[in-house]
């Protein structure tokens, strides 16, 4: 298992006003999965904030990926 490599993206719109809404969740689920493997995000020439680690001890790489377009427009 440990070369295997899992890509989590996190849809959800940019924004306060968005945050706490129920399209968001799937933000909010990677701002949890961020918070466990620690470290901090960077930008990406793809529009979007990525942080990556490890799940665990010998667990897979994980690519987390938040975009920073809205929901609309996410296919990009």
């Amino acid at each position: 298992m440990g070369s295997e490599t899992w890509l989590v993206v996190g849809l959800g719109n940019p924004g306060p006003y968005y945050s706490h809404n129920r399209h968001n969740v799937g933000q909010m689920v990677l701002d949890e999965l961020a918070g466990r493997i620690g470290g901090s995000s960077k930008s990406h020439k793809a529009r979007a904030q990525v942080l990556e680690g490890r799940l665990g001890i010998g667990g897979p790489r994980v690519v987390l990926a938040k975009p920073l377009t809205f929901m609309n427009v996410s296919g990009g």
